[in-house]
């Protein structure tokens, strides 16, 4: 029986792969090779050992604004509660290089996670760890940001913030997420850059 549930956010159509807005997709295929996700009704899914632990990761085929039909699927079928779930999220109000975990609350505009609430018949108190993506350009433009290519000049930044969303995912399923809040809600990757 797994552990734990890990859904990241993002659309499936091959014109949003390399965009900010599947930030959640980037994460998971950091943690699994992209060649081990099978395909069911409403996600692609692989099961994976974090710690010792069976970890389910999905990336829904929905789309981003009908998530929450996939999450209640999984959530169903594989016989977890909200308490077990960590949905990574690309957010824009965060700059690129930060991320934050965050326990429960509402989805501050995001409609992957508006989706999920929604379906889940209003229950939120679900962990998620929101990827910064910014800055955010507001406005009629924020949905031509998200869903564009993301250039080539912080390809890099980009690239490292996954991977350590992955390692901070890890920590998650290893720690919890009041852990998880203390060692990575603090990380500023571009001060590194």
């Amino acid at each position: 029986m797994a552990a734990k549930l890990i859904v990241g956010l993002g659309n499936p159509e091959p014109q949003f792969a390399w965009t900010r807005h599947n930030a959640g997709f980037h994460v998971l295929s950091s943690l699994a090779a992209i060649d081990v996700f099978a395909s069911i009704e409403t996600a692609d899914c692989a099961v994976i050992t974090i710690a010792s632990a069976e970890v389910v990761l999905a990336r829904p085929v929905t789309g981003m604004n009908s998530t929450g039909k996939a999450v209640k699927a999984l959530l169903q079928s594989w016989s977890f509660s909200p308490s077990d779930l960590l949905i990574v999220q690309d957010d824009v109000s965060l700059p690129m290089g930060r991320m934050r975990f965050q326990h429960g609350g509402g989805a501050g505009g995001h409609h992957g996670i508006e989706s999920t609430i929604q379906e889940l018949n209003g229950e939120s108190g679900f962990d998620r760890l929101k990827l910064g993506v910014g800055p955010d350009v507001r406005g009629d433009l924020r949905a031509q940001f998200l869903l564009g290519p993301i250039a080539d000049d912080v390809t890099e930044l980009y690239n490292q913030s996954v991977a350590t969303a992955a390692d901070a995912v890890k920590h998650w399923v290893e720690s919890g997420v009041q852990s998880a809040m203390s060692r990575f809600n603090g990380v500023n990757l571009a001060k590194r850059s």
